[in-house]
């Protein structure tokens, strides 16, 4: 699944210096005279700061004839499309700041010392979209932060020094008391009303013969966003129905025989999934990209906290028919339940002028025969569940995560930091 990667920012003296992005440009205090100190193991929040401390080896920034220290924050949405072997791209600048820390002749270490330590704060825009690396579907999205020192030389043919540390961003959620309620439903102390989504198919087994019915339900808390670092309890539901079917035949099925259609014995023989589509744009160009974020039914953390009710199964008979006689017209009807909770932590739903994402829940029934599964497709907001920076710990599962990943750990790749 995709991912976020996280860092956030407390008391300066509490900071820890965070690793330079491996980038031809940047490197390490003792290569540049330059490192920039985060703290680490927190999420940013937009409308939020962020804030640290950028430390200059002033031996080094002599020998380099630096003239200005400078720190920036940056944020930018890259698309390409690729349409008919021409390829697009287009930049919308989402946060664009800089502030100078040092000029030449402003302060100097103190003595039997070449370390100068500076502050800086910068805040975030109100909304932001989350941090996001996207291939796929003839589209690239890449939504990158980044704070970068950057020591300025003069001269043409001598390159400034930088040093850059990614950040991982994600909107501020007006809506977060959301997550609250689901880790209070978790632990027993809070109670959310729940909804249910439900479909039914008649399938029969091949191209003639009578229909039998699946019923598929999904039933998940009856709230108006699904928010990201909070167990997201679900029931799953299947009825299936036979074709007509006398007494007399029923009770000559053998024990333990399944009647068509039957219903899961398992959880992990359906296929429960979080689906992604992303509306890409680049200039002229534009494209739409689905992919699977999330499949609960093959991650083990939701597999292992999964409760299956027992299949109950009882030859029914038709309204008005006699049930004690042989020939009394009847159906075979099985139930399956599945119950436990997912756990998200992808990039929220979000919309800019180059990208925006959808998302939907989507429940499988296989069922033998050609065309026979069943689905139930829920349409789903997705939102941070945060509205002020949150350490890491904070956002500790204590409940099945989605995806094989830490959790709050957004991926993203570090190219593009040239400008």
């Amino acid at each position: 699944m995709q991912r976020l990667l996280l860092s956030l920012q407390s008391r300066p003296e509490n900071l820890t210096a965070a690793p330079p992005a491996p980038d031809t440009s940047s490197g390490s205090r003792s290569q540049t005279g330059l490192s920039v100190h985060l703290p680490i193991n927190a999420l940013y929040v937009s409308g939020g700061p962020v804030e640290g401390e950028v430390e200059l080896d002033f031996r080094q920034l002599r020998q380099d004839n630096a003239q200005e220290v400078r720190v920036r924050l940056r944020g930018l949405a890259r698309t390409f499309v690729t349409l008919d072997k021409t390829t697009l791209q287009e930049d919308v600048h989402l946060v664009r700041t800089s502030v100078a820390v040092w000029r030449s002749g402003d302060a100097y270490p103190p003595p039997g010392s070449d370390v100068l330590r500076f502050p800086f704060s910068f805040q975030l825009p109100p909304t932001l979209p989350p941090s996001l690396h996207y291939v796929g579907g003839g589209g690239v999205v890449d939504i990158k932060y980044a704070v970068t020192a950057v020591a300025v030389r003069p001269g043409t043919f001598h390159r400034n020094r930088r040093v850059r540390v990614p950040l991982a961003v994600v909107d501020r959620d007006s809506r977060a008391h959301i997550r609250d309620r689901l880790l209070g439903l978790a632990a027993g102390t809070d109670a959310i009303p729940w909804r249910t989504h439900r479909t039914q198919e008649n399938v029969r087994k091949g191209l003639w013969g009578n229909y039998g019915t699946v019923q598929v339900q999904l039933t998940i808390p009856d709230i108006p966003v699904l928010p990201l670092f909070a167990p997201i309890p679900f029931i799953i539901e299947v009825k299936t129905t036979s074709p007509p079917l006398t007494r007399a035949k029923a009770d000559a099925l053998p024990p333990g025989k399944p009647v068509f259609p039957p219903a899961p014995a398992e959880f992990t023989t359906l296929e429960f999934k979080l689906r992604r589509k992303l509306h890409i744009r680049a200039n002229a160009y534009a494209v739409d990209s689905s992919s699977d974020v999330a499949v609960f039914t093959r991650d083990a953390s939701v597999i292992s906290a999964a409760h299956a009710d027992p299949i109950e199964s009882a030859w029914s008979p038709l309204h008005g028919a006699d049930e004690k006689s042989a020939d009394a017209p009847g159906t075979w009807v099985q139930r399956a339940a599945f119950r436990s909770s997912f756990r998200l932590t992808c990039a929220h739903t979000f919309k800019i002028d180059n990208a925006d994402s959808e998302f939907h829940l989507d429940v499988k029934v296989p069922i033998p025969g050609v065309g026979n599964n069943v689905h139930v497709k829920v349409p789903v907001v997705l939102t941070s569940g945060v509205d002020a920076p949150v350490p890491l710990d904070g956002l500790r599962p204590h409940a099945p995560t989605a995806g094989r990943d830490h959790p709050a750990t957004l991926t993203y790749r570090r190219e593009f930091w040239d400008r």
